[in-house]
């Protein structure tokens, strides 16, 4: 027999053609193919050669029974679903014929054809389930393989993009990093600048933002306004720029002022700098809706240029930029917080009250030059690119001085008018705090009333 339909195959066995005959009468369909062997050994050789999805045997047969016949099926053919017939009245026979022909439905002889047929349509079923159960079964293997297959290769997607983005993230900072060094260098070069300003306002606007509770990035963010925040100094005109560090009368300051519409268009060239620029231009706005540029009323002025406010003022009155009068920490204090009901948040001063206010190793020497040119020792480290007064570079930032380099420096700077402005790390000229008692910062702290 050739396979040459698609159709399920029901398989008749029996020794007497009559009743052969008798289940082709009662079993023909247009919905499966029926089949037929005389012997258990003929059943099987169909079945070597053609799947049978349902087997129909006789208990009684010569050569080999019906129960030894379905046992063969079931260990070599276990997806064909087994039907015994038989006349056997005696139940304990019956039982091991089941048993050992592992049967799956019994039908007493002489059989009731509807029901003959209800069973082998259930049989056929059956194995329709079965085998759709194992199809299924297949592809969902298929599909996990190509599920995990898929997943690793999107891990490897996703791994090598956030190695891009990490690498694209560091060059940007390294990127943005270089660009502050040449701003400040830039800043560094305008005459008489004092970079040490510049740096303990960067120093407080960090202490602030982290007392206050910023993000990590708004945090560096107000470092880098600290730093830069008079970086539109650079485009001033030189009989402006002259008066940026005494103090100015009002139409002088209206022209001064212009600086941080320069510093914005400056650091506009970067992206990255965008919220410093920000911060750098609206930090003349004043709390209470009268400042420049704007008129921003309180809340409405970024909380960076609110900080940046605090700690410039602050940090002017320390090192002379506000008074030719030397002023103490606490002086400088309580003249800021007169002013807090117009020009400052509440809550900054507050912060600025309870914590220790930063006075570097330049103010302990000389509040405006840095460390005198006889402090300077091997191993400090220089914290800002030295120059001369023709805007030259004598050391890079993060020099390490030695015996000689100080020898050489001290020799080169001991007739420069202005003097050098050096700035160093080292363990006895770095960010030295000076302690205000509670009760002096009680005595000067007024709280306004805001209603």
């Amino acid at each position: 027999m050739s396979e040459t339909k698609s159709l399920p195959r029901v398989l008749c066995v029996d020794d007497e053609v009559n009743i052969l005959k008798s289940l082709q009468r009662t079993l023909m369909s247009p919905s499966w193919e029926l089949m037929f062997a005389d012997s258990g050994a003929k059943a099987l050789e169909i079945m070597g050669q053609l799947q049978v999805d349902v087997i129909v045997s006789d208990m009684k047969m010569p050569g080999m029974t019906g129960a030894e016949l379905l046992e063969q099926v079931a260990q070599s053919y276990p997806n064909s679903y087994r039907i015994l017939l038989s006349g056997y009245a005696d139940n304990n026979s019956l039982m091991a014929a089941i048993n050992q022909g592992k049967i799956q439905r019994y039908l007493q002889k002489p059989w009731s054809n509807e029901e003959l047929k209800i069973c082998v349509q259930d049989g056929l079923e059956q194995v329709r389930l079965q085998r759709q159960n194992k199809l299924l079964q297949q592809q969902l293997i298929i599909a996990n393989k190509q599920l995990k297959s898929a997943s690793l290769k999107l891990e490897e997607q996703v791994n090598q993009r956030t190695a891009q983005l990490r690498a694209s993230l560091l060059q940007m900072r390294q990127e943005q990093a270089a660009c502050l060094t040449i701003m400040f260098d830039m800043l560094s070069s305008i005459p008489n600048y004092q970079t040490g300003f510049a740096q303990n306002v960067s120093d407080l606007c960090l202490n602030l933002a982290t007392r206050l509770k910023l993000s990590k990035s708004d945090i560096e963010f107000c470092g880098q306004a600290g730093l830069l925040h008079e970086i539109g100094y650079v485009r001033l005109a030189p009989e402006v720029l002259a008066k940026a560090f005494t103090p100015m009368q009002p139409l002088e300051h209206k022209d001064f002022l212009q600086h941080v519409l320069h510093g914005k268009q400056v650091l506009s060239a970067s992206k990255g700098l965008n919220p410093v620029a920000l911060m750098i231009y609206h930090q003349y706005e004043s709390y209470s809706g009268s400042g420049h540029p704007e008129h921003l009323l309180a809340a409405n002025i970024p909380i960076g240029s609110r900080i940046l406010a605090v700690a410039r003022d602050y940090w002017a009155w320390l090192m002379g930029r506000r008074s030719s009068e030397a002023v103490t920490p606490g002086d400088a204090f309580q003249r800021m917080n007169e002013q807090a009901k117009k020009l400052y948040d509440p809550d900054i001063l507050r912060e600025l009250r309870k914590i220790a206010f930063h006075v570097g190793s330049a103010l302990q020497a000389d509040p405006k030059q840095g460390i005198a040119l006889r402090q300077l020792a091997p191993g400090m480290v220089l914290k800002f690119a030295l120059y001369d007064n023709n805007k030259q570079m004598l050391l890079p930032e993060g020099h390490v001085f030695t015996a000689q380099s100080v020898k050489d420096i001290q020799t080169l700077g001991r007739d420069m008018n202005p003097p050098l402005l050096i700035l160093v790390h080292s363990p006895t000229h770095d960010a030295v705090k000076v302690e205000l008692s509670q009760a002096e910062l009680d005595k000067a702290l007024v709280t306004p009333d805001f209603n």
